[in-house]
């Protein structure tokens, strides 16, 4: 298998949305991403990248891709909007190439459901915490081994 096969296999059967941009242009979406932002690969590749950001992501999105250029890769949380305007909670990973950097390679993963499990683990331990504080008898806590 050629080398560049290797690579198009890689690009098209990921288990995460893989951009190419220029600037604002998608040059290339794998279906992952399709799939994940509910898109075909035709209206991607028409719309600007930054049009898929929720509106309070960008100044976290504008300092990545400022430290991208800077150092040429950055991997940071943010959201992201489907087709059908939900949100949804991704790992972003960006990587500079080209003489100016002005190619990006762009991975994203979705961890909506890893953050909306966190935010319950959170959440019961706000619950447990404030039980603790308010009762009147005394509770002895034993971590079982």
């Amino acid at each position: 298998m050629a080398e560049e096969e290797i690579y198009r296999a890689l690009f098209e059967q990921s288990n995460d949305a893989i951009f190419i941009t220029r600037g604002e242009s998608i040059l290339e979406v794998n279906p992952k991403g399709c799939k994940l932002l509910g898109y075909d690969r035709v209206h991607l590749e028409q719309i600007p990248f930054l049009s898929l950001f929720t509106e309070e992501s960008l100044p976290g999105l504008q300092d990545a891709l400022n430290a991208t250029l800077e150092k040429g890769s950055a991997f940071f949380e943010t959201k992201i909007k489907r087709s059908d305007n939900s949100i949804l909670d991704v790992e972003i990973s960006f990587l500079a190439t080209g003489a100016q950097r002005e190619t990006l390679l762009i991975i994203a993963r979705d961890i909506t459901l890893r953050k909306e499990s966190e935010r319950l683990v959170q959440k019961e331990r706000e619950i447990l915490s404030a039980l603790l504080e308010k009762s009147l008898c005394g509770i002895v806590l034993i971590e079982a081994s």
